[in-house]
């Protein structure tokens, strides 16, 4: 008798359980929903048995209502993880078009560095693309940088070699100069 009582306790404690999982369904978080599922899921296994007569009706019940909370969290992050491809999608043709036009000063490339990092930070506040297409879409923005970063090295070094070609130049007049103010001789010509 004891035990039957205990099964009705507990048969009436997970049919209370069901109500408050089939409930989640009209949740409009997923995350309150599925976190609250969860909740639920670990206070089902804590509850002792029923009859064996319910046993599997109660199961069923419960699992149907746990299933579709599971395929409305998936569907959700589908989605997210769409949105999120598209706009990763964006951010790759904006870096790759930002070479369209090559900075001709290094202040306009301190500027397209900048702007560089700014959708590095965009980047990563946008969550994962879906797995299949998350590595791909790093690869694509991560060359679309590189493009960049090596086009800015290139312009760098030309800079410096410019520069240094300079400094020689000026070297060799100072030299050319040098010799000139040592022919005390001839001042007049070596004025001119």
């Amino acid at each position: 008798e004891l035990r039957t009582l205990d099964q009705k306790r507990n048969l009436e404690e997970k049919i209370r359980l069901c109500e408050q999982a089939e409930a989640l369904l009209l949740e409009e978080s997923v995350a309150k929903a599925t976190q609250a599922l969860h909740a639920l899921h670990l206070r089902w296994k804590e509850i002792g048995q029923v009859s064996m007569e319910m046993k599997d009706e109660i199961w069923e019940r419960f699992k149907a209502a746990s299933d579709k909370i599971s395929q409305k969290r998936k569907a959700y992050y589908d989605e997210m993880a769409a949105k999120n491809l598209l706009a990763k999608t964006e951010l790759c043709e904006k870096i790759e078009g930002l070479l369209e036009e090559k900075p001709k000063d290094a202040k306009a490339w301190q500027a397209l560095s900048k702007q560089v990092a700014e959708y590095m930070e965009l980047w990563k506040s946008i969550g994962r693309a879906a797995q299949k297409d998350n590595e791909a879409i790093w690869a694509r923005f991560k060359a679309g940088m590189e493009k960049i970063f090596q086009e800015k090295k290139v312009f760098y070094q030309r800079m410096r070699d410019e520069l240094m070609h300079n400094y020689h130049l000026k070297l060799d007049l100072c030299v050319q100069a040098e010799n000139i103010a040592e022919q005390r001789t001839d001042y007049k010509a070596a004025t001119q």
